[in-house]
């Protein structure tokens, strides 16, 4: 979470497999809206289990619990592949100090099959 990289080392790394947490921010919301949908192609692809291994989490303050739960699961059985797990609507710029570091916590523990999205 400590690096900042541009729309175009994102596209690079779509390519190569993702792996980790991404925050999409800035005032360009084609550019976030369209590399998110490249997120869920990638990493979901196109299979029928696709849906089994997509979370979508709408959330106005931190769960602490739902997000650990989204982020440690690991696919099992024939859902095997990454999991997509997006936070939207997550106020950020009004965390307190707590917040931030039981959010990075959690985010430190996920498990490596899992690519999180803070939209």
């Amino acid at each position: 979470m400590n690096n900042i990289i541009s729309s175009a080392e994102f596209k690079d790394r779509l390519k190569s497999g993702l792996s980790g947490t991404y925050i999409f921010f800035g005032e360009e919301d084609y550019m976030k809206r369209h590399y998110l949908l490249q997120t869920r192609r990638e990493v979901l692809g196109d299979g029928e289990f696709g849906d089994m291994r997509h979370k979508k989490i709408s959330c106005l303050e931190l769960d602490t619990e739902r997000l650990t739960d989204a982020l440690t699961t690991a696919p099992i059985g024939f859902f095997e592949g990454k999991i997509l797990c997006e936070l939207h609507e997550l106020q950020l710029s009004a965390f307190k100090e707590s917040e931030w570091k039981a959010l990075c916590e959690i985010l430190s523990e996920a498990s490596p099959d899992v690519v999180t999205i803070i939209y």
